[in-house]
């Protein structure tokens, strides 16, 4: 028996992958649907197509060009390939169908409270009857970035940071917005987007570290949509990976943001986690360290992701001002539109390569 915490896509995929080499899965989610309550923009590169396709049902809009915005209001556009903009609770819904549809086994309204490991794991659930406790052979955290599988088994402590999300759907008609182009600001206290669902609605937020979030979003709302109707709201933390960690205590799991799958560089996690989904998969089958496993895949991306944000953290207005200046350069921007930035193996080389000058902003590094 393996029992995945956690209904998102990291643990629906996860679950999807394991029925379908006839294992026996259960996937427990605290809450009454897959994919509520939503905390994620929704925006996934082409990637994800080596994964799973891309559905009508699900789909919002797809986006060909990115805006980088710099805080003295230059920019530059560069073409990207194709970009999924996805209804988050319609692409967790469908996952989780792919899931039951092997044979995965869903209950929705469980909580996970702890467990214990012997010969096998004792894991507490929560649930409007009352505590359930089961026993499993397997346990798999994909419960977030505050993980309380991880908690319960010493894989996450209070020592794990965040960055703080916060998004708004909003109205943006007449604002000068396009329908196939992502907005991305960048400044000192952190970044922020906007992201058409279509001519009149687009999510629009910031990412922080910065103590007082709301402050920043209230500034941002108002410099790029001032006067414009709000639709919801959304929030979320994004856990900041840190080399060295771990992900695995025995026969219990951590994947997705409960694992701190998340580059840091753009604060996105979907694709990484349902990568890492498979390495669980494939060390359960394997019976051999799921660590190894997910740092050969996706560990030297993480890592990178980890650098550049720590290089950006420490970058004043003028440096965004002079990087996005930079980006200017055709043969820059079209090596940021050709690669993909789930994978930054991929390009970070190459712009280096290009623009050698650009090493000054890694010395930052030096004086942390």
């Amino acid at each position: 028996m393996i029992s995945v915490v956690g209904g998102g896509p990291s643990g629906s995929y996860l679950a999807y992958l394991l029925a379908s080499k006839g294992e026996e899965v259960k996937v427990y989610e605290e809450h009454k649907a897959v994919g509520s309550p939503i905390q994620c923009t929704g925006l996934l590169t082409d990637s994800i197509l080596d994964l799973v396709p891309i559905k009508k049902e699900f789909l919002v809009n797809t986006i060909k060009k990115a805006k980088l915005f710099s805080p003295n209001g230059n920019f530059t556009e560069v073409k990207l390939r194709n970009n999924f903009v996805v209804d988050r609770h319609k692409f967790d819904s469908y996952l989780a169908d792919m899931a039951v549809d092997k044979g995965a086994n869903y209950s929705l309204g469980h909580k996970f409270l702890d467990c214990r490991i012997n010969k096998k794991i004792s894991a507490r659930f929560q649930t409007k009857k009352g505590v359930k406790e089961l026993q499993t052979d397997y346990l798999v955290g994909a419960d977030g970035p505050r993980s309380s599988v991880g908690r319960s088994v010493g894989l996450v402590t209070e020592k794990r940071e965040y960055v703080v999300a916060l998004q708004a759907r909003m109205d943006l008609r007449n604002l000068n917005c396009e329908k196939d182009t992502f907005e991305s600001f960048m400044e000192r206290r952190g970044f922020g987007w906007v992201v058409p669902e279509n001519d009149e609605v687009a999510r629009v937020g910031i990412a922080t570290v910065e103590k007082n979030a709301n402050a920043y979003f209230q500034d941002f709302l108002k410099q790029r949509c001032p006067g414009k109707k709000i639709i919801g709201y959304q929030s979320g933390a994004v856990p900041i990976y840190t080399p060295g960690m771990k992900c695995q205590n025995g026969k219990v799991f951590l994947v997705g943001d409960a694992a701190c799958q998340v580059k840091l560089s753009t604060h996105g996690g979907i694709v990484l986690g349902m990568l890492g989904a498979d390495e669980v998969k494939n060390s359960i089958i394997n019976k051999d360290s799921y660590d190894k496993r997910w740092r050969k895949r996706i560990g030297k991306d993480l890592y990178l992701s980890w650098l550049i944000w720590k290089v950006l953290k420490r970058f004043s207005d003028e440096d965004y001002n002079n990087l996005i200046n930079c980006f200017k350069n055709k043969e820059l921007a079209d090596i940021l539109g050709e690669y993909n930035r789930d994978f930054p193996s991929q390009f970070i080389f190459k712009i280096l390569l290009k623009k050698p000058s650009l090493l000054k902003y890694a010395f930052k590094l030096l004086s942390l």
